[in-house]
């Protein structure tokens, strides 16, 4: 299974709505209220947004990850999926 990061067409069991998730439960524990609007637009676009930058980060550095099980040495491949992910930005003509 890949990780997901998530879009708002593609929100549901992705990185992006349990952030979202994570999000509201520790404002609530901290401020001791729910957080306000924790449905909106705006913050599906904000953790979608946080959540892609990290897939695309963990694509980039799959060469970086050695997993081993302890157990029976043996090795566990990093699966990295961009696919569905928006293009990256032209940032050579702004």
């Amino acid at each position: 299974m890949a990780i997901k990061a998530g879009t708002l067409a593609s929100w549901s069991g992705s990185m992006a709505e349990r952030m979202q998730q994570a999000f509201a439960l520790e404002w609530a524990a901290v401020r001791n209220v729910p957080l306000p609007n924790a449905n909106s637009l705006d913050m599906k676009i904000l953790f979608s947004a946080i959540a892609q930058g990290i897939v695309r980060h963990l694509d980039d550095q799959q060469t970086s990850f050695d997993i081993v099980n302890g157990d029976s040495d043996e090795r566990i491949n990093l699966i990295v999926d961009v696919n569905g992910l928006r293009p990256p930005l032209n940032t050579d003509n702004p």
